[in-house]
């Protein structure tokens, strides 16, 4: 499912909830070309047919779980950033995380400013971030998200009134 082609930058997200990964590709799509599956399979198979300039993957997936993918991905295509989103964040994990290469292990549900500025952070830092993203910003994740404080968890708030595009892709 393609929640978005509004950019030049494509973000894979696995995860086998439903729920969750339809919220996620709706404070996505303003900003990324999003391609989601429900396994770590399916984001296999997505990972060697297409560019992806930046994986999300749910740790507790059926059949593969997040570790598992973001290790296969990486064989792949070693350069491409992968963010784990987990419910369970253990100092086992975290080891096991950095071991796999993970860019970055999120609590689920992360915040949407967590969420955005984690994926700016991933695609300045890596090598295969397009059209001028890579070591650019107009402000980072730093500016202000949120006019009022309102919680800002996925499912909480629209996004659409929290992050403004500018925050992390350069005007051209």
């Amino acid at each position: 499912m393609v929640c978005s082609t509004r950019h030049d930058v494509r973000l894979l997200l696995a995860d086998d909830d439903d729920g969750f990964r339809e919220t996620v590709c709706e404070v996505l799509e303003p900003y990324f070309e999003t391609i989601a599956v429900s396994s770590g399979e399916e984001a296999i198979e997505v990972v060697e047919r297409h560019v992806v300039h930046v994986a999300l993957f749910d740790m507790h997936m059926h059949a593969m779980n997040g570790v598992e993918t973001v290790r296969i991905a990486k064989r792949i295509r070693a350069e491409l950033p992968c963010i784990l989103i987990t419910s369970d964040v253990t100092e086992y994990l975290r080891q096991q995380a950095r071991l796999a290469r993970v860019f970055r292990v999120l609590s689920k549900p992360p915040a949407q400013r967590e969420l955005l500025a984690t994926i700016d952070a991933a695609l300045r830092d890596s090598s295969t971030a397009v059209g001028g993203v890579r070591g650019q910003s107009t402000g980072g994740a730093g500016g202000t998200l949120s006019d009022d404080g309102a919680a800002d968890t996925l499912g909480e708030s629209d996004a659409s009134d929290c992050v403004d595009p500018g925050d992390f892709f350069p005007h051209a």
